[in-house]
C-alpha cells in the first residue's frame, strides 16, 4: 500500500512539473510583478507620510542627542593628548570615543561637515603603537584591515596613512562616514572592471531591447500609442489623462518594462487576452524575473535607505496611530533624559581630574544608552 501511495505521489509531481508551460510562467511572473509593485506603492506611500511625521516629532530630539555626545567627543579627544595619562586610560578614552561614534555613525548626524570634522580630529590624536601585549588587538586589526582590502581590490596604505588606517580598522562604519571622499577616490582604480561591467549591462540592454523589438510586444506598443496618445484625443477633457497614459508606456517601452505594458494593454484594449508565440513567451520569460527581481530590491532598499527610514521600520511601522504616538511619546521622554545625563557626565569630565576619576572608577554606564 505505502509503495501504491507513494507511486502515485511520484506521478502527481511528475505531472506538476509537466503542466508548467511557458505560458503559465509568464502568467504567474505577470501576476507576481502586479502584487509586488503595488506592495511597492504601498510602503513608500506610508514611509513618506511616516517620514513627515518623524521629522516634526522625533528629529528635534535626535539633533539634540547628537550635539550633547559631540560635546562628550569634543572632550574626550581634547584629553585625549594629555601626557599625564598612562596607556591604559588612553585605551579606556578610545573606546569610549569609538562607542560614541557608533551611536553618531548611523543617524543622520554622520552626513554634516562637524561629523567629518569631529572625526579628523580624533585621528589626528591617534597614537598608532599597539602595545606589545595587546596581540587581540592586533589580530582584530590585521583581520579587519585584511578583509577590507580583499573587498575593495586596493591596498590600504595607498590612500591612507597609519592613523587612518589603524581609525579605519577601529570602527569602519564611522570612518567610512568621515573619510567617504577618500574611498571614493580609491574605488576609481577599478574602473576598468567598472568599464566592462558597464558593457556588458548595455549588451544585455540592447539584447532585452531586441526582444521587445523582434515580437508581437511591438505590435502592442503600436496598438496602444494610437489609443493613447493625447494628439488622437478628440476629448479634451481626457487629454490630460492620454498624456500621462502615453507617457508610462513611452517610460515602459524605453525601460523594457513588460509588466508595464501588458498591463496597459489589457486595461485599454478591447481585445481578447492577447496571444504570443511560444517561441516569444520564452524570450520574455527572463526579461519579466528581471523586473520581479529588481521590484524585490527596491522594496528592501526602500526599507533601509537612511538612518531615519531604518529607525520608523524598526520602531513604529505597522503600527496603529494611538501607538505610534505613545511610542513617540516613550522615545522623547527618554531622549530628554539622555540629554541630561549627556550634560552632566560632559560637565564632569571637562577636567582632566573629573576625567581621571571617570576612567578609575570604568564608569561605563554612561554609555549603554547609546
Amino acid at each position: 500500500m505505502a509503495k501504491h501511495k507513494s507511486s502515485i505521489q511520484k506521478k502527481l509531481k511528475k505531472d506538476k512539473k509537466k503542466s508548467v508551460t511557458p505560458l503559465s510562467t509568464y502568467r504567474n511572473l505577470l501576476g507576481r510583478i502586479e502584487i509586488k509593485k503595488k506592495r511597492n506603492e504601498k510602503l513608500s506611500k506610508e514611509l513618506s507620510h511616516l517620514l513627515q511625521t518623524y521629522e516634526k516629532n522625533i528629529a528635534p530630539h535626535f539633533k539634540g542627542r547628537h550635539e550633547s555626545v559631540s560635546q562628550i567627543v569634543d572632550l574626550l579627544i581634547f584629553h585625549l593628548s594629555d601626557p599625564s595619562l598612562n596607556a591604559y586610560q588612553v585605551s579606556l578614552i578610545q573606546d569610549w570615543i569609538q562607542e560614541c561614534f557608533y551611536f553618531l555613525s548611523d543617524s543622520s548626524f554622520a552626513h554634516t561637515e562637524k561629523y567629518q570634522k569631529l572625526y579628523e580630529a580624533y585621528v589626528g590624536q591617534l597614537k598608532t603603537e599597539i602595545e606589545e601585549e595587546d596581540t587581540h588587538a592586533e589580530e582584530v586589526y590585521t583581520f579587519v584591515r585584511k578583509s577590507a582590502e580583499e573587498e575593495l581590490g586596493v591596498n590600504l596604505e595607498t590612500f591612507l596613512n597609519e592613523k587612518e588606517i589603524l581609525a579605519f580598522c577601529q570602527n569602519p562604519n564611522a570612518f567610512v562616514k568621515a573619510y567617504a571622499h577618500k574611498f571614493e577616490k580609491a574605488l576609481q582604480i577599478q574602473k576598468p572592471n567598472k568599464e566592462e561591467e558597464a558593457t556588458s549591462d548595455l549588451e544585455q540592454h540592447n539584447e532585452q531591447k531586441n526582444v521587445l523589438k523582434n515580437t508581437s510586444v511591438n505590435d502592442l506598443y503600436k496598438k496602444l500609442a494610437k489609443v493613447l496618445h493625447p494628439d488622437l484625443e478628440p476629448n479634451e477633457f481626457k487629454k490630460e489623462d492620454k498624456h500621462e497614459l502615453m507617457s508610462s508606456l513611452v517610460i515602459a517601452k524605453k525601460e523594457n518594462d513588460l509588466s508595464t505594458i501588458m498591463k496597459l494593454y489589457q486595461e485599454h484594449i478591447d481585445d481578447a487576452e492577447f496571444e504570443f508565440a511560444e517561441s516569444e513567451l520564452e524570450k520574455m520569460i527572463p526579461l519579466l524575473k528581471k523586473k520581479e527581481a529588481s521590484l524585490e530590491k527596491d522594496f528592501e532598499r526602500m526599507k533601509s535607505r537612511s538612518p531615519q527610514v531604518r529607525w520608523i521600520m524598526e520602531h513604529i511601522y505597522g503600527r496603529t496611530s494611538r501607538s505610534i504616538e505613545k511610542k513617540m511619546e516613550q522615545v522623547k521622554a527618554n531622549m530628554k533624559n539622555e540629554v541630561l545625563k549627556d550634560q552632566k557626565f560632559a560637565e564632569q569630565i571637562s577636567t582632566i581630574k573629573g576625567l581621571k576619576y571617570e576612567l578609575e572608577t570604568n564608569n561605563r554606564k554612561h554609555f549603554i544608552g547609546l
